[in-house]
């Protein structure tokens, strides 16, 4: 569980960075945390949900999409983070 002030500090980069497109969303018992929004990536919109693992932030956020990408190339954003494909019926 990220710990209130973590959670402040992450909620502020995302709004200086995003504004206001980003969603803090979480389940229903409060312990999985993630945003969903759309980035603009080179001219396309790609929805993406970063999600917190357990043990964040010893281990870093995943960057998941559900949209189509072609396989067999790289999906780095521009700050160099990997983007995970969601496959269907996969969470």
């Amino acid at each position: 569980m990220i710990s209130n002030k973590r959670l402040v500090l992450e909620y502020n980069a995302m709004r200086e960075r995003w504004g206001e497109k980003p969603r803090l969303c979480k389940n229903a018992t409060g312990k999985k945390l993630w945003w969903e929004f759309d980035i603009q990536l080179e001219g396309n919109t790609l929805p993406i949900k970063i999600a917190y693992p357990d043990n964040y932030p010893s281990e870093p956020p995943q960057i998941i999409t559900s949209a189509s990408l072609p396989s067999g190339t790289p999906h780095i954003l521009p700050s160099g983070w990997p983007i995970r494909q969601l496959l269907p019926g996969t969470r």
